[in-house]
């Protein structure tokens, strides 16, 4: 089973200023992605695949190489969806606009948890950043994180959690939707209609 889970960030200036370079470089990222994918598909008719996009952009960034890869990753998944999505509606748009800030995705091979706090790498000979986490998430070992902006900066991690086990504090829960009760909920033991 697959958990996420948000939390929001305390930052002091300097790691503000650090999570806003990265957002950007990020949105770099993407923009030169989008822009290269869209010039060759004009100008020579070719669909470039993901793995030539990721050939291609290795090494020109200044995150680490699997954060670009993931941005990579991202707008294919977007052109697939855009394109199965037109059959219906043909008004939907392919990734076209350039971003000014991006979140930020960083992959098993980049974090590093120990106790309560997470670093994330961002390439050799770069400064990495390095986070707090709460008490429940003490020495978790997270598959995924993403840095979002949201009015403040979050950490979106991704756990992966085998069985139907109690977990960073929270019980399973089963929700039942009714004719008669808008919502039932229970955890085996109460019921909250």
């Amino acid at each position: 089973m697959i958990r996420q889970r948000q939390d929001r960030l305390k930052l002091n200036k300097s790691q503000f200023q650090h999570c806003q370079k990265l957002s950007q470089e990020s949105a770099k990222v993407w923009n030169s992605v989008k822009n290269f994918f869209w010039r060759t598909y004009r100008k020579k008719g070719i669909w470039l695949s993901e793995v030539s996009m990721k050939r291609y952009l290795n090494g020109r960034f200044s995150l680490h190489s699997q954060s670009v890869q993931a941005i990579i990753e991202k707008f294919y998944d977007n052109l697939k969806s855009t394109r199965s999505l037109r059959k219906d509606n043909p008004d939907i748009r392919y990734p076209h606009k350039n971003k000014g800030w991006f979140c930020v995705h960083w992959k098993k091979s980049a974090i590093q948890v120990s106790g309560r706090y997470i670093h994330f790498s961002n390439g050799k000979g770069r400064q990495g950043i390095i986070f707090k986490l709460p008490v429940s998430l003490a020495n978790c070992q997270p598959k995924t994180v993403e840095l979002i902006w949201r009015n403040s900066y979050w950490l979106s991690i991704t756990l992966e959690i085998e069985g139907k086990q109690q977990v960073l504090g929270f019980s399973t829960a089963a929700v039942d939707m009714g004719e008669i009760h808008a919502m039932t909920i229970t955890d085996g033991k109460e019921a909250l209609v």
